[in-house]
């Protein structure tokens, strides 16, 4: 269901006045999930269903779970050997120099 015009108006004013007050809350709508919370997240529910997996038994099906976390995680651009790799090297930056 479309929104009429004044809806439509009301949600451009609250959008505004969020951008106006809190900067860093309306980017992080805008701009939903990084790559890099979609990456943990992926990875702390694989690894929660692989140790479950494992715990029953079910080697076959752990290796699976383990295999599509891989793949997930690594075509939303997250590994975690950069961020590991960065926190070694004396920060906690990126390879893309972003903090």
């Amino acid at each position: 269901m479309p929104l009429d015009d004044t809806e439509r108006w009301v949600l451009a004013e609250t959008e505004r006045s969020l951008a106006e007050h809190d900067p860093g809350l309306a980017r992080r709508f805008r701009h939903g999930f990084s790559a890099r919370r979609r990456g943990m997240a992926t990875t702390a529910i694989a690894l929660v269903l692989v140790v479950g997996l494992l715990w029953l038994d079910l080697v076959g099906q752990a290796f699976v779970i383990a295999l599509l976390a891989i793949a997930v995680v690594a075509l939303n651009g997250w590994w975690p050997s950069r961020q590991i790799a960065a926190m070694l090297h004396g920060g906690d930056e990126g390879t893309d120099g972003r903090r």
